[in-house]
C-alpha cells in the first residue's frame, strides 16, 4: 500500500545545526575529560595499592594484594593505550591518470565545478564503496585522498559513478576538516576502549576474579559511545 505521508528528512535549520555541533562537541570533550580523570584516578588507586603491597610484603602476605594490583595495572594500560590509535593494514594501489583516464576526467570536472583542488592521492581498493580522507583544519583546504572500490567501478554506470564521486568531493569542499577529524579520532578511541574494557570484564568473569573497576569504566565509556555514535552520524549527514 502506498504511503500518502512519507517521512522526508529535511536539512537542519541554522539553529539546529549549531545545537548539533555544540552537542557532539560537548560529548567528545566529555570523553577526553573522562580519559584524563580515569588516568589520574587509576594512578592514585594503584599508588595506594602499591603502598599496601609493600607493607604486606614485609609480613610475607603480599601475594594477597598482587592479583588486585595486577588487574588494576592492566586496566590502566588499556585506558592509556586509547590515547594512541593504531593504524590498520590498508590494501590499496595508486590510481594514476593512465590507469583510469575517464575517471580522472570526471573528478577533474567535479573539482572545477566545486572550485576545489584535484585530490593529491587517488587509490583503488577492493569493495563497492568510496571515501575521502581529509587532512587540514578548514573546509576546502588541505590534502585530500580519494578512495574508490573496484566493485563500485565495475558495477555502476558512468552517471552513477559521477553521482558517487560528486558526493565524496562535496565532503572535501564543505566539511570542516579540523572538527571532523577531531570527532572521528575521538569516536575511534571510544570504540577501541569500549571493546578493550569489555574484553577485560569477560576475561575476569571467566577467571572468576574481580572486574569492578573495569566494569564501571566500561559502563561510562559504553554510554558515551552510544550517545556520540548517534550525534556523530547525524553530524556526518
Amino acid at each position: 500500500m502506498k504511503d500518502d505521508n512519507p517521512s522526508v528528512e529535511k536539512p537542519l535549520s541554522a539553529r539546529a545545526r549549531f545545537m548539533l555541533v555544540l552537542g557532539v562537541g560537548a560529548v567528545m570533550l566529555s570523553f577526553y575529560v573522562f580519559l584524563i580523570f580515569a588516568v589520574i584516578s587509576l594512578s592514585g588507586l594503584i599508588a595506594g595499592e602499591l603502598a599496601v603491597f609493600l607493607v604486606m610484603a614485609r609480613f610475607g602476605v603480599a601475594r594477597l594484594m598482587a592479583p588486585l594490583l595486577g588487574k588494576h595495572l592492566e586496566v590502566s594500560v588499556l585506558v592509556s593505550k586509547s590515547f594512541r590509535l593504531q593504524k590498520g593494514a590498508g590494501f590499496r594501489i595508486p590510481l594514476r591518470h593512465e590507469d583510469a583516464p575517464a575517471l580522472h576526467e570526471i573528478i577533474g570536472q567535479l573539482c572545477h565545478r566545486l572550485t576545489l583542488a584535484f585530490p593529491q592521492e587517488m587509490v583503488l581498493q577492493m569493495g563497492d564503496g568510496a571515501w575521502v580522507n581529509l587532512k587540514g583544519m578548514r573546509s576546502g583546504g588541505g590534502k585530500t585522498s580519494l578512495g574508490v572500490g573496484y566493485d563500485l567501478l565495475a558495477g555502476l554506470s558512468v552517471a552513477e559513478i559521477e553521482a558517487v564521486m560528486a558526493h565524496e568531493m562535496t565532503h572535501a569542499k564543505l566539511v570542516n576538516r579540523g572538527f571532523r577529524n577531531w570527532l572521528m579520532s575521538g569516536q575511534a578511541r571510544l570504540r577501541v576502549l569500549a571493546v578493550a574494557l569489555w574484553a577485560e570484564v569477560n576475561a575476569a568473569r571467566r577467571a572468576k576474579s574481580d572486574s569492578s573497576v573495569a566494569y564501571l569504566l566500561f559502563l561510562m565509556v559504553d554510554r558515551l559511545l552510544r550517545v556520540s555514535t548517534r550525534l556523530v552520524a547525524t553530524y556526518s549527514r
